[in-house]
């Protein structure tokens, strides 16, 4: 995002700006994240450092694995991680 956003030439206002919404970014993500947790449902890190074609088979995975949506019989989420239903 400040790459993009070319956030070491912004003025200080846009900087502000660019801070403001990483920030709210951020906390929106945590509460998500908290609540998918909290229901014990299964999610997949899309910032770990995989490929679009490893992160698009492992979402292919994830969803032939589920028995009810968001959810694994198996207990292990589908990136091979202990699933919140099981730890």
């Amino acid at each position: 995002m400040r790459t993009a956003g070319r956030y070491a030439a912004a003025t200080a206002a846009e900087r502000h700006l660019m801070d403001k919404f990483l920030a709210r970014t951020e906390r929106y993500q945590t509460l998500m994240l908290s609540v998918v947790h909290r229901l014990g449902l299964d999610h997949l890190d899309a910032g770990d450092g995989r490929t679009p074609q490893e992160l698009a088979d492992a979402v292919l995975a994830a969803a032939a694995a589920q028995h009810a949506v968001g959810r694994r019989p198996s207990g292990i989420a589908p990136d091979g991680h202990d699933s919140p239903l099981t730890s």
